[in-house]
């Protein structure tokens, strides 16, 4: 499940069976929170890269698309100082709305985060194979575990989901699943926009 090597052995075990028990629990619910935060990190930076490049994408547009109307201000038709006035308010706002959500910050928090839950799921599962636990060390672990749930924003359902096979979800897992995808590469699709807007200044340079 995961690396156990470079531990320090544990406390000695004091026979507690139970807490055996409550270690195998929490290995596997540690485990799990590892997986969806891991998810939940990539999601992150997967719309932090879409949404720059489509901030970046636009940026080039506008200049280009100032360049050319400087050639020929009519290059946008008649009303072509109006539509980049509109184009640029879109894209300031589209801007401020994306520095606000940190896509790039959170993803950094969550990939710090995910690596601690890894190395305590790693502890555990070293206590686990080798039997040396007893009750204080236990409640010690619970609280880093929490601790660490409480470090960082939480991942979504999405995120968790993404952690089972496809076979595994149900049709409503499977649609949640395909919607946060959506959200993610949205962005990406939405670069063809400033795209589209830059063949009236190619004419200009193919044609004068």
């Amino acid at each position: 499940m995961t690396e156990t090597s470079g531990h320090a052995p544990s406390p000695p075990s004091d026979g507690c069976e139970e807490c055996g028990k409550e270690v195998d629990t929490l290995e596997k619910r540690t485990f799990k929170t590892y997986e969806a935060r891991l998810r939940a990190c990539e999601r992150l930076s997967r719309r932090a890269r879409a949404w720059n490049a489509l901030m970046i994408s636009a940026s080039l547009a506008s200049l280009i698309a100032s360049a050319a109307m400087l050639r020929n201000p009519k290059v946008y038709g008649p009303n072509g100082d109006l539509l980049w006035l509109f184009v640029a308010i879109i894209t300031l706002a589209a801007s401020l709305i994306i520095s606000s959500i940190n896509y790039s910050g959170r993803s950094r928090d969550m990939f710090l985060n995910y690596r601690k839950i890894q190395s305590l799921s790693s502890e555990l599962e070293f206590i686990r194979v080798h039997g040396a636990v007893n009750h204080d060390h236990v409640v010690a672990l619970k609280s880093s575990y929490d601790a660490l749930l409480d470090e960082s924003e939480n991942h979504t359902t999405a995120d968790f989901l993404s952690t089972k096979t496809s076979p595994q979800r149900t049709t409503r897992e499977k649609l949640t699943v395909a919607a946060s995808w959506t959200l993610d590469y949205a962005p990406w699709i939405a670069v063809i926009l400033p795209t589209l807007l830059l063949i009236p200044p190619l004419k200009i340079v193919l044609h004068g």
